[in-house]
């Protein structure tokens, strides 16, 4: 259960439309235009170009939001928000350096925290890169934390002060039941468990224990499978020739860690496998890794843990699925009070078992989130604040924010 990470004007039909299969006509067409307004909107030909190859490569959830961010930028016009986008995603050291420049370009136009803070996302790509290529990060990693703490003393003392109400938006984002329990058969049937035990997780898991079904105000299916169980490379083969699904993304978690020479590395671990149904669902299969005692799964900017667990066998929408065998343990772990329903949902601030991703470019989006709520919405800050200092990411001193995190 998480929250749908780009609204897009709450149109189903066109996230419909990005997430399927397109023909090779319709890419280099899209792609031909993606160039041409990428062109006029940056003036630059590595941006443009980086726009054809992504439209080319039916990347197009992608392409859409670096054109629109494009078009924001060049137009000044509020177009399908999207403020924590990650616009270094996929993006080589000349396209990032193109962005370097255009966001230089464009300073005088926005508030500081947000130049600020998108430079962030660019010094996390950059890290990340020179540490994979084993190469010197250190100057590269000083400025990132003197530019966090630069956008973090933007925020006013003592601000955001208290919380107010929260206005909760129904979820119009097109999750039908129906659909939902299509996608579940047809998933079922490309991986059967008895070959694949996979089994169902997060608000996926709490719909079927505490309402004996899907979530009424869910984004997605939530699904899970131990990376011991499987031949990564084959799961993926398979899913990839299911006739019902399209695989949109695979999504690797992340961690800056240091060797017995006290050098950083990144440990790079598939994480998350996101596809489509044909009907539209959104089906997120999660890879579980178990060590040191524990249980976990995450994205590149969130990790959760738990205990180990057992699976028992049951039924969501007449499907025969695998879930957690100690439903209460697993729920609380995840949720706390997983009994009481709730109108208003974050996966960052909701989830008590959540661990800090040890990545620069989750620091970077959790800064940047937090920044931006602080002058848009005080209530969520003010959660936001609670839960980056529990996790130790930040410190608060006189009601001034610092970054406490040192990777």
């Amino acid at each position: 259960m998480k929250r749908a990470p780009m609204k897009l004007n709450q149109s189903y039909k066109l996230i419909r439309f990005l997430n399927r299969r397109h023909s090779l006509l319709s890419r280099y067409s899209c792609a031909t235009i993606g160039w041409l307004g990428g062109l006029a909107t940056t003036r630059s030909l590595v941006l443009a170009n980086a726009l054809f190859m992504d439209f080319a490569a039916d990347s197009y959830i992608l392409a859409f939001r670096k054109a629109t961010r494009h078009a924001r930028q060049a137009l000044r016009a509020d177009i399908f928000k999207d403020p924590f986008f990650d616009f270094t995603m996929g993006t080589h050291d000349a396209e990032r350096r193109a962005l370097e420049q255009r966001l230089q370009h464009t300073q005088h136009r926005v508030p500081e925290s947000e130049h600020l803070t998108d430079l962030l996302y660019i010094r996390a790509a950059d890290i990340h890169h020179l540490l994979e290529q084993k190469k010197p990060a250190q100057a590269t990693i000083d400025e990132f934390y003197c530019l966090a703490n630069q956008a973090l003393r933007g925020i006013p003392p003592d601000k955001p002060k208290t919380a107010r109400k929260h206005k909760v938006e129904a979820n119009t984002s097109g999750f039908d039941k129906a659909m939902a329990t299509a996608a579940l058969w047809d998933f079922a049937n490309l991986l059967p468990m008895q070959e694949w035990p996979w089994f169902v997780i997060s608000g996926t898991f709490l719909g079927l224990h505490r309402e004996n079904s899907f979530l009424p105000h869910d984004y997605d299916i939530d699904l899970g499978i131990n990376a011991e169980a499987i031949d990564i490379d084959e799961l993926a083969q398979v899913l990839d020739e299911g006739k019902h699904f399209i695989i949109k993304n695979m999504g690797y978690h992340l961690q800056v860690l240091r060797n017995e020479k006290n050098e950083r590395y990144l440990n790079k671990r598939l994480s998350v496998i996101k596809m489509v149904h044909q009907t539209g669902i959104h089906v997120d299969l999660f890879i579980h890794y178990t060590e040191h005692g524990r249980c976990w799964h995450g994205t590149l900017l969130h990790r959760w843990d738990n205990a180990p667990f057992q699976l028992a066998e049951r039924e969501l929408e007449g499907v025969s699925v695998y879930a957690p065998q100690h439903a209460d343990r697993y729920l609380t772990e995840n949720y706390g009070d997983w009994r009481t329903p709730v109108t208003e949902y974050d996966s960052t601030t909701g989830t008590p078992n959540l661990v800090i991703t040890r990545n620069f470019t989750a620091m970077a989006i959790f800064i940047k989130r937090y920044t931006y709520f602080s002058k848009h919405d005080p209530h969520q800050a003010t959660k936001l604040a609670k839960a980056l200092e529990r996790l130790g990411l930040l410190s608060f001193a006189n009601g001034t924010a610092t970054l406490a995190l040192r990777l």
